[in-house]
């Protein structure tokens, strides 16, 4: 097994958060708005599980890697927990850096779950969620504030506690309602990021705008070699 950790990525974390940050602001043109609490935890999870990949954090290998987080690791990745999931008004506490371990596991559970979805393996889902909710026990909670919100766990829990059973429970309910075929893999070459797609016509591709655009160059570059080649060829 590789030890993998996150020394001294502070600046590039940063970089991550900010992008999601735009995109909780509406930086998504032409979005579909989202009323539903299950839709928005399970595009947090997302969120959370991509940035922790692309930091070296987490693995998407069938078998997950050991984590080792460093100290100053750790207070990071509870800063990005934290910054994922404030679009939420009445959460539970607030990440710790002594959690970081947890939140990577709740990511990697997760990213599991929602790969197998995007794979059409959706029994097999199911199959896993089952196992997982007898695991912890559901407390069921309500937001006090509109839009009175249904949480799945005690707000009084420890943070990674209560998202572990609130990401899962929005994952589940996202496949019971219907919406298990938005959940995507961006189609960049070597990007192997999830996607919750809020398009109109269910036509999103890429994680990102910065994905798209990589993929565009990538393809009109493309076309201009087969055109030299087929001017030399004449």
């Amino acid at each position: 097994m590789r030890l993998i950790g996150l020394s001294g990525a502070t600046d590039e974390m940063e970089l991550w958060m900010r992008d999601i940050d735009q995109r909780l602001d509406g930086d998504r043109r032409g979005a579909v708005p989202s009323y539903s609490h299950s839709h928005d935890v399970t595009k947090a999870v997302i969120d959370l599980g991509n940035t922790l990949v692309g930091q070296g954090l987490l693995s998407d290998a069938t078998t997950p890697e050991v984590i080792v987080v460093s100290a100053h690791d750790a207070v990071d990745v509870a800063a990005l927990a934290n910054r994922v999931f404030s679009r939420f008004g009445d959460w539970s506490l607030p990440f710790q850096p002594s959690e970081s371990d947890g939140v990577i596991r709740l990511a990697q559970l997760s990213r599991n779950i929602l790969r197998l979805v995007a794979e059409n393996s959706v029994s097999l889902a199911v199959v896993a969620l089952n196992d997982l909710f007898r695991e912890q026990p559901v407390i069921l909670h309500m937001s006090l504030e509109a839009p009175w919100s249904l949480h799945h766990h005690d707000p009084a829990h420890a943070a990674v506690q209560g998202w572990r059973i609130g990401a899962l429970a929005a994952i589940g309910d996202l496949i019971s309602s219907g919406g298990w075929n938005r959940i995507g893999v961006c189609a960049g070459a070597d990007c192997n990021n999830l996607f919750l797609d809020d398009t109109k016509n269910r036509s999103q591709r890429f994680c990102s705008y910065a994905c798209q655009n990589r993929a565009k160059v990538r393809a009109y570059r493309l076309r201009q070699r087969e055109e030299r080649v087929r001017r030399v060829g004449r």
